[in-house]
């Protein structure tokens, strides 16, 4: 008991230091949970890149069982949006009784009647690619030429057989140097000569 001392806190140095350690680690987490969960109090904005992050309650607006009658009502709606631009688009001067003429837009073609064209283009191509072609005569005839040429080809590489070959060409060398042609020898029969060499 005389080498300890009693601190008046009732805490060492070294736990205080924990305590410290452990709240300045604690501080940037509970600022970065608040960034995130607590933001800036700001709305997020209904659309971002496109893509509308608003659930919609199906209380509020209908949708439209029939789509046509969705793209009726949707033109109905384009055709008053147009309306309200070209009078606001109109001006009048207060100098003269000039009126400037609102800009007719060009009138859209019937998307139904598009869809419809699109869809039997469609369907008439889908129904090209899957039928038969018809037999060409051009590319009949250059198949049988293709079939012949390479005919040709395999004949042309076939080596003779080195037996005919050896009795063509002896035929040829006593034709022109012997003076009188001497009959062919049968593969299975023997020569006079090589009957003398083997005696």
């Amino acid at each position: 008991m005389l080498g300890k001392t009693k601190n008046p806190g009732g805490q060492s140095a070294p736990q205080k230091n924990k305590y410290l350690v452990i709240a300045l680690l604690c501080l940037p987490f509970v600022l970065c949970l608040y960034l995130i969960f607590g933001g800036s109090g700001e709305q997020a904005p209904a659309t971002v890149g496109g893509l509308n992050f608003n659930i919609p309650d199906g209380r509020t607006q209908n949708i439209e069982g029939n789509k046509q009658k969705a793209m009726e009502r949707e033109q109905m709606n384009e055709q008053h949006d147009a309306r309200v631009r070209t009078l606001a688009e109109s001006t009048f001067s207060l100098s003269g009784d000039t009126v400037q003429a609102p800009k007719r837009e060009q009138a859209q073609p019937d998307q139904i009647a598009q869809s419809r064209n699109t869809y039997r283009d469609l369907t008439r191509e889908m129904n090209s690619f899957y039928a038969t072609p018809r037999p060409d005569p051009q590319i009949a005839a250059l198949k049988k030429q293709v079939a012949e040429l390479s005919a040709e080809l395999e004949q042309s590489r076939k080596k003779p057989d080195p037996l005919d070959y050896m009795e063509r060409s002896y035929a040829l060398a006593s034709k022109y140097l012997g003076g009188q042609p001497q009959a062919q020898p049968q593969p299975g029969t023997t020569s006079e000569k090589s009957k003398d060499r083997a005696a």
